[in-house]
């Protein structure tokens, strides 16, 4: 879809059905943008190891800063 592709100005958030984690970041890390990511988990440790695996500017973990791109859950 091209709101997943394109940039938007505006609050949106996009989901994308993956079935793998490494999909995920494999997705992430092919996009032209990628200026923050959001990680949810109840493994704040495995969290921070994912995050670094994500060719983006800041990752937050467990929170939702307001210009958000991507959501992953796990």
């Amino acid at each position: 879809m091209p709101v997943v592709v394109n940039e938007v100005f505006g609050p949106v958030v996009s989901f994308i059905e993956i079935t793998s984690m490494d999909e995920a970041a494999n997705i992430v890390n092919a996009t032209r943008f990628g200026l923050q990511a959001c990680v949810f988990t109840r493994d704040e440790g495995a969290g921070l190891v994912y995050a670094k695996s994500l060719n983006v500017g800041t990752v937050q973990i467990n929170g939702s800063p307001s210009a958000a791109r991507i959501i992953f859950h796990f």
